[in-house]
């Protein structure tokens, strides 16, 4: 289904992997980073993590908060069958930036991937003008 919509992605098969697989970037990242403070880094992070909540060796809530820990605020999109308010709310405390419930839908996909990568660049542009100590109109970041 992503690939009908022109995405790319990697496929971890448990949650630990999904962590290994972060953490496999931001080590590239910051090699690349160490060797030459004038390039950027040569290993990009994702765009984006979808998160399942029920998967082996470690669930998707215990990843996404090892995933935080890490300082990595790439953003994570949670896609379960576990519909019920608790578990939404278990996904955003752990730091999750959408929930999206199964079965999925490709309009649904669509949409939520939207609206997480705009909440995140709108997040970002606030970090960035806070850092730099400015302001940012948050009605502004909204479309």
């Amino acid at each position: 289904m992503l690939a009908s919509l022109g995405l790319r992605c990697e496929v971890a098969s448990n949650g630990l992997e999904a962590v290994q697989a972060v953490e496999k970037v931001l080590a590239a990242g910051s090699a690349a980073s160490a060797a030459s403070a004038a390039s950027p880094a040569a290993a990009p992070m994702f765009d984006m993590v979808l998160m399942d909540m029920a998967m082996p060796v470690m669930g998707g809530v215990d990843a996404t908060r090892a995933i935080r820990r890490l300082g990595c605020a790439v953003p994570i999109l949670a896609m379960t069958a576990n519909a019920s308010d608790r578990d939404r709310d278990a996904c955003f405390e752990a730091g999750m930036d959408g929930f999206l419930t199964k079965p999925i839908l490709r309009a649904a996909l669509a949409e939520a991937l939207v609206n997480v990568l705009e909440g995140a660049a709108a997040t970002a542009a606030a970090t960035a003008a806070a850092a730099a100590g400015g302001a940012v109109d948050s009605g502004a970041a909204k479309r």
